[in-house]
């Protein structure tokens, strides 16, 4: 996990060297209930962490995306948050 301030943005960046995440199926993580390749999958899993992510996320106005080459690359999620600052309180 890193952090850093671009101009008015807080860049969050949380790097994993998991199974990774195949291109053709990138943009569809971010769907409810959306769980991949069942042969992957945790069986626990009900596709809804990245969705409720991603929904804060863009309530408070930032962006989420993931950056993975597919099978075995691990993935990047790279978090954009605006940021003017802090200002002590």
């Amino acid at each position: 996990i890193s952090a850093s301030v671009q101009g008015h943005d807080l860049i969050i960046s949380i790097t994993d060297t998991g199974v990774g995440i195949p291109k053709a199926i990138q943009d569809k993580i971010w769907d409810e209930l959306f769980t991949g390749d069942i042969s992957r999958k945790d069986p626990l899993s009900k596709g809804l962490g990245l969705p409720i992510a991603k929904k804060i996320i863009e309530l408070q106005n930032g962006s989420i995306g993931v950056i993975s080459e597919g099978y075995l690359t691990g993935s990047t999620f790279l978090i954009r948050l605006p940021y003017n600052g802090y200002n002590g309180e």
